[in-house]
């Protein structure tokens, strides 16, 4: 239940310095060390997300495909 909460947790978007306190971790390092596949993942996502709803132009400037 533990990792169920942190993983939740860092999911919704609470700051890891918020979930090493929580976990009683005295270092935030070791909960970015054993939650980094979330952040990871949460990465992934929103890269799926911004080529969905983005496009990039030849300057690099993202625009937003909707507004086009």
């Amino acid at each position: 239940m533990r990792h169920t909460f942190a993983t939740l947790a860092i999911e919704g978007r609470r700051s890891i310095m918020w979930v090493s306190q929580v976990l009683g971790h005295h270092d935030p390092a070791l909960t970015l060390r054993t939650y980094a596949h979330v952040l990871e993942r949460e990465n992934d996502d929103m890269g799926f997300l911004e080529s969905e709803t983005s496009v990039r132009d030849r300057s690099g400037t993202i625009r937003d495909k909707r507004s086009t």
